[in-house]
């Protein structure tokens, strides 16, 4: 359970891997909320990890974490919708080239920013593929 990078579009991103339950474990992308990748978020991986799951959550906001609602929205604001899907996707991916099965993918709570239309995107593709 560590801090790690995954890199979209030639960019490093910030991510929270929890891998207590090894790589053949069921696979869980954790998209935060408006406060940012904070302890809530790393502490939820952490609980999904010890039941059974391999956790991947992106960090949207390239390491600003906030508790404040009024720098919440602000954070939300500076977020480059073309960006957030593309680090989603790589998160989705990555756990999607480890063969993970079956993939879950989280938005954790109110706000999370800016995925909820990609998830289901995501998640039809993810069928689709497997139905193939």
């Amino acid at each position: 359970m560590a801090l790690d990078e995954l890199e979209v579009a030639g960019t490093p991103v910030r991510t929270y891997l929890a891998d207590a339950a090894g790589d053949e474990a069921p696979g869980v992308v954790v998209f935060h909320a408006w406060w940012g990748l904070n302890e809530d978020v790393t502490a939820f991986a952490d609980r999904l990890a010890d039941a059974g799951f391999f956790v991947l959550a992106p960090d949207l906001y390239s390491g600003a974490v906030t508790a404040e609602i009024d720098e919440a929205k602000r954070l939300t604001g500076t977020v480059d919708e073309d960006d957030a899907n593309a680090i989603a996707l790589a998160a989705i991916d990555r756990l999607a080239a480890l063969e993970i099965n079956p993939l879950i993918v989280h938005a954790s709570g109110q706000g999370a920013v800016g995925v909820d239309a990609l998830l289901e995107q995501a998640l039809v593709g993810a069928a689709k593929n497997n139905a193939s």
